[in-house]
């Protein structure tokens, strides 16, 4: 029987062509995402079925989602919420068909939506145009509306992603860079539109996922605080 080093050292690291977006990974974007491949193969290396992962700073869930696609426990940590809130969906395969459902539910909870209180935060005019800002609140509004909870956190993941293209900063970079003014004039976005569009394409992605893994993974455990956990956690089927 191998040794971990050994185990290790017999891996091809290279990697050439590997991306970190694909299949169930491509949900939303994250920083300095490990390529699935290699957490795939650092697990299998390390760990037997039934074992249980823990990643200390779990990010969007790589690991933890590729443990539990193995057939491990997966604990993950982290003190990002919203980091957790994209691990905790992507390590939940839901129902296509609940998806839909879920946004006529949506569609429906803004034509019966009053007026919406706009959050106040600093440099919200500079970061949002006024219209997204109400655009934005009313979304907001109708998606915490949902009653199942595993919808409307995937909802919210898809609103995390238009929240992100509606506003005024530059596509497509990790450092906030506010649009320069030409661009900045002709930036009108329909955040409706925009979140019907974003919510198809993210139903596309979990429904390879079901059909790939179905209800059949173990639940993760995953935590936020600047605290450590407390061990152990126990997991449980879903």
């Amino acid at each position: 029987m191998l040794t971990d080093i050994e185990a290790l050292k017999s891996i091809d690291w290279t990697f050439r062509g590997v991306k970190a977006k694909e299949g169930i990974h491509g949900l939303h974007s994250y920083p300095a995402m490990m390529a699935p491949p290699v957490a795939k193969k650092l697990i299998e290396a390390l760990s037997q079925q039934g074992d249980t992962v823990f990643d200390p700073f779990c990010g969007s869930g790589t690991v933890t989602t590729e443990a539990i696609r193995l057939g491990r426990h997966a604990i993950g940590f982290d003190i990002n919420p919203l980091a957790l809130l994209i691990a905790e969906v992507k390590a939940t395969p839901i129902m296509p068909r609940r998806l839909w459902q879920a946004l006529a539910e949506i569609e429906s909870n803004l034509q019966r939506l009053g007026e919406v209180e706009i959050p106040n935060f600093a440099n919200i005019d500079y970061w949002f145009k006024p219209e997204v800002q109400k655009q934005l609140a009313r979304l907001k509004a109708a998606i915490d509306a949902l009653e199942d909870e595993a919808v409307k956190r995937f909802s919210l993941v898809v609103f995390s992603r238009v929240v992100r293209e509606a506003s005024n900063t530059r596509p497509n970079e990790f450092k906030l860079f506010r649009l320069p003014p030409e661009k900045l004039e002709r930036h009108n976005p329909d955040v409706f539109r925009l979140f019907r569009q974003r919510f198809a394409e993210c139903v596309g992605i979990v429904s390879d996922w079901w059909r790939e893994v179905g209800g059949s993974l173990l639940k993760p455990q995953f935590e936020t605080s600047r605290r450590p956990p407390t061990f152990p956690f126990a997991s449980r089927k879903l």
